[in-house]
């Protein structure tokens, strides 16, 4: 028998004998993870008021009581809910995909199931609801809504 014909037989019953292995015996492979960037946003208030002028010096970001580096800061500037101007009402798909692009901008988006819940609990909690999304939506913002149809659909 010649060497390579020796060889060949030699993988093809190793392969037959890993195959015949139980999958749990066979090793895993190992997965490494490492997160080098963490984005944290705060809503600083005092008093139920919101605190504008915070500077990098005024925080302070813990890892398992470790000190940790802040890298960036911004100040971003919501503009509150209610009465006002806001941005014009898109007129396509692609203008509001495009707008949305903006990581400033806040995308909300309401999942309604009626099937879930019933006309006297929607009676008790739509002005509570009303009110709250009044206070937290801005003319900044976007906000879409969804019906379990749309979950599977294309």
């Amino acid at each position: 028998m010649t060497r390579a014909l020796a060889l060949a037989i030699a993988a093809a019953a190793a392969a037959v004998v890993l195959a015949a292995q139980d999958p749990d015996q066979l090793p895993q492979p190992t997965f490494r993870a490492d997160a080098n960037y963490v984005r944290v946003d705060v809503f600083p208030t005092r008093g139920a008021v919101p605190v504008a002028d915070l500077a990098i010096t005024d925080f302070e970001v813990f890892e398992d009581r470790a000190p940790q580096k802040i890298e960036q800061f911004e100040h971003v500037v919501i503009r509150p809910g209610g009465a006002g101007e806001g941005r014009p009402e898109p007129n396509t798909v692609a203008q509001s995909l495009q707008d949305i692009k903006d990581p400033r901008t806040r995308v909300f988006v309401l999942f309604l199931d009626p099937s879930h819940v019933d006309q006297g609990t929607s009676r008790q909690i739509s002005q509570t609801l009303v009110n709250a999304l009044n206070r937290l939506i801005g003319p900044d913002d976007y906000v879409g809504l969804m019906v379990p149809p749309m979950i599977n659909s294309k």
